[in-house]
């Protein structure tokens, strides 16, 4: 991990994650809640789930991650050969977290 910052708090941590060759935008608003892993859809940064956040607030552990080239994070040599954005939290110390994901799928009508 590069680059990261703690609040004067202590309770949120901000940082560049390497994943492959790029990193990855990350933070962590640590604490002893439940962990939940946010990941983002098309071109949503981590932006996107600070409602979501906000709402449930304490009693969980919140851990959003910008994609490659999305947000905070740096481009990508090889976008075809990426592992999935959530490889981005394995360095931060969490145990069975929840995943939360936002995507646009096509659906087809038959």
């Amino acid at each position: 991990m590069t680059k990261n910052t703690t609040s004067s708090t202590g309770s949120k941590w901000t940082g560049m994650v390497p994943v492959d060759d790029t990193a990855l935008a990350v933070t962590d608003t640590d604490g002893p809640g439940i962990p939940m892993v946010y990941l983002n859809g098309q071109f949503a940064t981590q932006g996107y789930w600070r409602r979501v956040i906000t709402e449930l607030d304490t009693g969980w552990r919140h851990i959003t991650c910008d994609e490659r080239a999305r947000g905070r994070s740096k481009r990508s040599g090889h976008p075809g050969a990426e592992r999935p954005p959530h490889n981005a939290v394995e360095d931060r110390p969490v145990i069975q977290p929840g995943l939360l994901e936002h995507r646009l799928q096509e659906q087809r009508l038959e």
